[in-house]
């Protein structure tokens, strides 16, 4: 698992990466590679969401990233895919996220998906979000 998550951290922004690129880079079957992550209670093309968007959200707090070229170097193909997601999973766009409003008292920045009860938003990752078709 170890050399799994590592090949993952390791191409992050290659926007090809999905799990038949991590399979067959490792000489396993599909069936195998989500065997190996079922520990974890999340697909492969889950944690590779979660870890693009924790990036991009890093890339942005400083406040100088240009919002389209982090998305397209987090591996995300288009400007407005990667808006969305970025929204679906901490309740603002990039440029509020960039602009500091997540410093507004209970949205300070945390671990993915983990605002603050009050924010009042829904879940940030439901399941529409992470289905395998809007991965890409």
């Amino acid at each position: 698992m170890l050399r799994i998550e590592d090949f993952i951290r390791r191409h992050l922004e290659d926007p090809d990466l999905d799990p038949t690129a991590i399979a067959a880079a490792h000489n396993i079957s599909l069936r195998h590679l989500y065997g190996v992550f079922a520990n974890r209670h999340e697909t492969p093309s889950e944690w590779i969401m979660l870890l693009r968007l924790e990036a991009a959200r890093a890339e942005l707090s400083s406040g100088t990233s240009n919002i389209s070229a982090t998305g397209q170097r987090w591996g995300f193909k288009t400007p407005s895919h990667f808006s969305r997601r970025f929204k679906a999973a901490y309740g603002m766009t990039p440029r509020e996220w960039q602009l500091g409003l997540c410093r507004a008292p209970g949205l300070s920045p945390g671990p993915l998906g983990q605002l603050p009860p009050s924010h009042g938003l829904a879940n940030p990752l439901s399941e529409e979000m992470l289905s395998p078709d809007n991965m890409r």
